[in-house]
């Protein structure tokens, strides 16, 4: 009974050595901070132009569920930043023109097609 304790105590060390050694690690850098949350403007109209242009992604029926969670982040000087992924350079193209719809004076378009 001993002997088997043992050898399964030894397996599963062995067991949990290999997991960690498989499991990657994704290093964080320090020196290129996420911008996401910092350049969103609390200006009432920059704040309105991105609900709006969330809303009218999220009505938009024909987009993908990645194109649905794209970050839009719109400053006090109406620039909309496009953050994310998207199936198709047809969803990202639909996603701009959301932006121009919302009244965006200009536009960082950084989708990715997928």
């Amino acid at each position: 009974m001993k002997t088997l304790l043992i050898a399964l105590a030894g397996i599963l060390a062995a067991s949990s050595l290999l997991l960690a050694q498989e499991t990657p690690v994704t290093p964080v850098d320090p020196i290129k901070p996420n911008h996401t949350k910092s350049v969103q403007s609390s200006d009432p109209e920059a704040v309105k132009m991105t609900a709006t242009i969330l809303h009218m992604i999220d009505l938009d029926r024909s987009l993908s569920f990645a194109a649905k969670n794209v970050k839009v982040i719109t400053t006090d000087k109406g620039k909309v930043v496009l953050h994310g992924s998207v199936k198709s350079l047809q969803e990202s193209t639909t996603i701009e023109g959301y932006a121009i719809k919302a009244g965006a004076k200009k536009i960082s378009n950084k989708l990715e097609v997928q």
